[in-house]
Order: C-alpha cells, then sequence, then structure tokens
C-alpha cells in the first residue's frame, strides 16, 4: 500500500458534488489557508485566486479539496470512499484530502472504475475460474449484480472535471485520440507518482515507485505514469470505436471561463487574510471581476438529457462525439 496523494481528490469532489450539489462552475477562492493547525500547501507554492472547481481539479490545488473536505466533512467523505469500494483504514483529518492514507493500486482501480460505470458498483477480480487438468471445474467467479452508488448528475459532473485534468491539466501526456478522464498523483518527497484513468471502455491505474519506499528524482504522476497509461491505453483501444464518457459533457454544453456566482461563504469562512482585509477582499473581488461570464443553461440542459427530462429534442442528439468536441476551452 503506498500514499495516493493528489489521485484521491476525485473520491473527495464526488463528495462534494452529491452532497453540497457544486457543479464544474463552482467557484473555490485558491489562496493561503490555515485551519487550526493545518497549514496545506500547494505543490510549487502557487496560489490562483477565485478558480473553478474544474479548473482547482486538473491542477490539483490542493487547498481546494481540503476546503471542500473540510466543508462536507470528513466522516461523508470517508462513507463515500467505502460506498466505491475502499475498505482500508482512512485519515480521519483533513489531510485525507491529500491522500495521505495508504491504498493498493486494484483498490483505488476499483473505485476510478465506478465513475466510468455510470455511478454503478463494480467489484474487481482477478481470477475467472480454476480447474484441474482433466476440466473439473473447482472454481468460478461469480458476479455481483451491480448496485447504483452515486446518481448520474454527480457521475456527470465529475467525468467532466475529471476529463479537464487530461485536456489542459496535470494529465495532458495521458491524451488519446477519444474522450478519457483521470487524474495524477504524487506522494510527498516523490515516493510515489501515479496515474488513474479510464475511457468509457477501459480503467487503468499506474503506480511507479521503489519497492523500498525511497524517494523518485522528482518524479511526478503526469510525467512518466501518464505516459505509461497513455501508450497502454493506445493499444488497448485499437480499432474500438469512439465513445463518450457517461453522463460526460460536450464541449459546447459547459463555459469554462468563471460562472457569475459569489463564492460561496463555505469557502470564505476559512481564510487567513494577508495583509489588509479590506484590500485582500477588493483585490478578490476585481479578480472575480474580471474573470466573471454569464453562465449559460447548458449545464442543466445537458443535465435534463441524461436524465430523460428534456423533452427539447436536444436527447435525440448524435452521442457519437464529433472531433475535437470533447476538448474544453482554457480560461
Amino acid at each position: 500500500k503506498r500514499q495516493p496523494g493528489s489521485a484521491f481528490n476525485p473520491i473527495i469532489y464526488l463528495t462534494g458534488l452529491h452532497i453540497c450539489k457544486l457543479d464544474p462552475t463552482s467557484i473555490v477562492v485558491d489562496k493561503p489557508l490555515e485551519i487550526g493547525s493545518y497549514k496545506p500547501e500547494n505543490f510549487g507554492g502557487e496560489y490562483r485566486g477565485p478558480i473553478t472547481l474544474q479548473h482547482a481539479l486538473s491542477e490539483s490545488v490542493n487547498t481546494a479539496a481540503v476546503q471542500i473536505l473540510d466543508h462536507v466533512g470528513v466522516k461523508a467523505a470517508q462513507d463515500m470512499a467505502l460506498s466505491l469500494g475502499i475498505t482500508d483504514r482512512l485519515n480521519s483529518d483533513l489531510s485525507m484530502a491529500l491522500g495521505t492514507s495508504e491504498l493498493n493500486l486494484l483498490t483505488l482501480t476499483g473505485a476510478y472504475a465506478v465513475f466510468a460505470n455510470n455511478g454503478n458498483s463494480v467489484q474487481p477480480y482477478g481470477i475467472e475460474e480454476i480447474r484441474t487438468g482433466s476440466g473439473v471445474l473447482l472454481y468460478r467467479h461469480k458476479q455481483v449484480p451491480a448496485t447504483n452508488i452515486v446518481p448520474v448528475e454527480s457521475i456527470a459532473k465529475l467525468n467532466t472535471i475529471m476529463q479537464s485534468v487530461i485536456q489542459f491539466g496535470t494529465g495532458q501526456n495521458a491524451r488519446l485520440d477519444r474522450p478519457a478522464a483521470g487524474k495524477t498523483g504524487t506522494s510527498q518527497n516523490y515516493r510515489d507518482a501515479w496515474f488513474m484513468g479510464y475511457t468509457p471502455d477501459l480503467i487503468t491505474g499506474v503506480w511507479v515507485g521503489n519497492d523500498n519506499n525511497d524517494p523518485m528524482k522528482r518524479l511526478t504522476g503526469g510525467s512518466i505514469p501518464a505516459r505509461l497509461w497513455r501508450d497502454v491505453m493506445r493499444s488497448a483501444h485499437y480499432k474500438k470505436a469512439v465513445r463518450y464518457l457517461p453522463g460526460s459533457l460536450p464541449r459546447h454544453y459547459l463555459d469554462y471561463e468563471i460562472a457569475e456566482d459569489a463564492i460561496p461563504d463555505v469557502f470564505r469562512h476559512r481564510f487567513s487574510k494577508i495583509g489588509n482585509e479590506a484590500e485582500e477582499e477588493a483585490r478578490e473581488q476585481a479578480l472575480l471581476e474580471q474573470r466573471k461570464r454569464k453562465r449559460s443553461n447548458g449545464f442543466s440542459r445537458f443535465l435534463d438529457r441524461i436524465t430523460g427530462k428534456d423533452t427539447t429534442g436536444e436527447a435525440q442528439r448524435d452521442p457519437t462525439p464529433k472531433k475535437d468536441e470533447f476538448f474544453y476551452r482554457r480560461n
């Protein structure tokens, strides 16, 4: 078992998307954070100000994951992880958001499989059947009926966000010729580097590290693990038809830029102010105003389509992706 780092983030985000009804355009302020004695920092020490959740996950923004966990509660996130098949003991503090609890690769890959399976349960297994040399059946794996764990609306939001990781975030080395979603992960001191990702057809997890747990030479999840994942998935998808991920959002449904929403109070009350408080708030507001745009009704229309509530004919849209349609626009 090893620490997954930010590869655990999607479980925290999914908890927020499901419980708090957040969406990819919800805003969080990325800035130095102090919650009690806990002071999480971003990789590289950079802070971006107001950003969308889509931007935050795609760039592995630690402060955003911690704020979401602080709001939904550690217990809720642990329950979500358990429902996804993670039975390992998880930390009971806010560091859980940054993937400090040790997991094995198969367990985390199985959890990601739920994202690709429309929110339905998946039970990983490695043996189909066992027979004697004369052909007598000794064991056969029994399929467990899938149950819905997470509503399709929440999976739609998460898949939309996680595609951004590969398209313009830390996982760009994993790009394929088709829609794919994933997440990089790097543990402290570069001891572990992960890339977890999936398409509508396959889920693959990659871990790179030393057997003796020694640090590596600044190797991150977005480098060798992402390229290994890409090479395996390219071969595995040879001649497979291109399909959308369950509930994923085509390009024309979502404006990646910050929507015209106020920064939620839940993401404000824990901030540690730097310098003059009034000046800091004015700076935040200026940044927000500079990057605001009116949100189209595309996301709600999209959710209506996938949940069968659409009566405008949009549900009859050809589900086959057009070239480059699954690429989102940068800020």
